[in-house]
């Protein structure tokens, strides 16, 4: 039956690419990038477990698969509804564009100010090597850069001076530099979807999507690649050295099946299975607390209290006296396990409803010319990635509530009663 599923998996997966590659723009709405996070990232996982599942027990094997299948469809069906008109209208408002540029300069220093402080503050880890102390709050809010970011590069593109230009260029340089010296993933790729969108919504510039669906496929390759040499790939790229053995060093790591996210994710859905023990939400409240109640003002113990107890606390444990198993240090349960951790199977509606958020984000942006909405897109959209490699918890408290509660901020400094509302380039 695993190989049937597994099957199930491959045909969802190339129907979501299919799906953006038969118009041009649609590989920038949601659908395609997640089939392309799932094609680069779950699939291979996917394969190596169903042939080397380890302490997984064919059935586990076979829940996870099932759900990373639901999941996948989920973010075709829930963007197939009818966008929601009203939701769209409220998005529109008039509003100060020198204000917003302002409020996009203000939010980069901070951000600046925030990645300044970490080479400067020793972090404090916990008995796991999670970090605690004043490290934690302050790369919480590093992430008011990207947000800038995006206001920064909309403005330049739309409007170029020198100045912003000057300004744009000064704030790449620690981006660059996380990229190039730390080999990292997710500001490599999110720095390109920034880019490409912007380019997109303002001037209506697209790559070619064989190039794009090239991409996805070299992803196979490339994202474990980076987890194994950091630095060292892009040595090897800067000098004309990547071969193709070190392209299947990459994947070869993950069909040896030594660690594999989707295994964790799936013990983990065999432990709630077997003794019903389901979050119903409360990890995400918990995720919340964890993110935005700071222990080192209000007091641990006050932290603490706020907590919401339930079955799945202390997983780790459980998870090991239930099957022996330990969740590799590093790695995640995905969103695949951590959204069936909350709600069994019905955990594959939250990739429903994010797909129809970004569906009426999508046409708020592409159909009427909003640029808060646009603002918005691409500051969550280039971070979705995450739902799926790290876990909807992540998304959730860090990047959703964050982010809405910021350009919420914005929102409230740029609004300006006495102006009309402003939309600028739309194609139709």
């Amino acid at each position: 039956m695993s190989q049937i599923y597994l099957d199930l998996l491959i045909i969802i997966c190339i129907g979501l690419l299919v799906w953006g590659i038969l118009k041009s723009e649609r590989i920038y709405q949601f659908p395609f990038y997640m089939g392309g996070v799932f094609t680069s990232f779950i699939l291979p996982q996917a394969v190596s477990l169903v042939f080397k599942p380890g302490l997984a027990s064919p059935q586990a094997v076979q829940n996870v698969l099932i759900m990373s299948s639901l999941c996948a469809a989920m973010c075709w069906i829930g963007y197939s509804g009818n966008a929601n008109l009203k939701l769209i209208k409220k998005l529109e408002f008039p509003f100060d564009e020198k204000k917003l540029l302002h409020a996009g300069i203000l939010l980069i220093a901070f951000g600046s100010l925030c990645n300044a402080l970490l080479f400067i503050v020793t972090p404090q880890t916990n008995s796991v090597g999670n970090w605690t102390g004043p490290s934690t709050i302050i790369y919480f809010f590093r992430q008011t850069f990207y947000i800038g970011l995006v206001i920064l590069l909309q403005s330049v593109i739309r409007k170029p001076r020198g100045s912003k230009i000057n300004y744009l260029l000064l704030t790449l340089s620690p981006i660059l530099y996380t990229i190039i010296l730390g080999g990292r993933r997710s500001p490599t790729a999110g720095l390109i979807l920034i880019f490409a969108l912007s380019l997109f919504f303002e001037k209506r510039i697209l790559p070619p999507r064989l190039l794009v669906a090239s991409v996805i496929l070299l992803g196979i390759f490339l994202i474990p690649l980076f987890g194994i040499l950091r630095f060292g790939i892009w040595e090897k790229l800067f000098t004309g050295n990547l071969s193709v053995s070190d392209l299947m060093s990459g994947l070869d790591y993950i069909m040896q099946g030594k660690v594999l996210e989707l295994r964790n994710a799936a013990i983990i859905m065999e432990y709630v299975k077997s003794e019903d023990e389901y979050g119903y939400g409360s990890g995400y409240w918990n995720g919340l607390v964890f993110q935005f109640v700071p222990g080192q003002i209000v007091g641990q113990e006050f932290k603490s209290s706020l907590y919401i107890n339930t079955g799945t606390t202390n997983l780790s444990a459980k998870l090991f006296e239930f099957t022996g198993y330990q969740i590799p240090t590093g790695s995640t349960t995905t969103g695949i396990g951590d959204s069936f951790l909350e709600f069994g199977y019905f955990g594959c509606l939250i990739f429903a409803f994010l797909a129809y958020f970004f569906k009426n984000l999508w046409i708020s942006s592409r159909y009427y010319g909003n640029s808060f909405s646009r603002i918005i897109y691409i500051s969550l959209i280039y971070q979705m990635h995450w739902i799926i490699t790290h876990g909807t918890y992540l998304f959730f408290a860090t990047n959703l509530v964050f982010n809405s509660l910021f350009l919420i901020l914005v929102k409230m400094y740029i609004y300006d009663g006495k102006k009309t509302i402003t939309r600028f380039t739309r194609y139709y």
